[in-house]
């Protein structure tokens, strides 16, 4: 099977509770690109509302991590690895689809 450098994943939110956002393989980078609807949504780094901020309409977010400084292969190294949390999402109003991509 051929190496994959990026994947684009869906996640259904909704308004009542924060939705984990979890890495289906190795990869250094992930964007939240958006919801279906255009709709506005909360990002929360541990999944409270302590901890969040308001995405507005229309808004996008993307984190780069570095490359792991243990190389264990050629290219790189991965600092995410399938089943890591990296954000956490809820809605504002309604349950719309949230789109994320994650690459290498």
């Amino acid at each position: 099977m051929a190496e994959q450098f990026s994947a684009i994943r869906s996640f259904v939110l909704n308004t009542s509770s924060y939705t984990p956002i979890t890495c289906p393989g190795q990869y250094n980078y992930y964007e939240i690109i958006g919801t279906s609807d255009g709709s506005a949504m909360i990002r929360s780094s541990d999944g409270t509302d302590a901890h969040s901020y308001p995405f507005g309409q229309n808004s996008w977010y993307s984190f780069g991590a570095p490359s792991s400084p243990y190389l264990t292969q050629p290219r790189f190294s991965p600092y995410l690895n399938v089943g890591t949390v990296v954000t956490y999402l809820k809605a504002v109003q309604g349950t719309p689809t949230v789109y994320v991509e994650f690459m290498q």
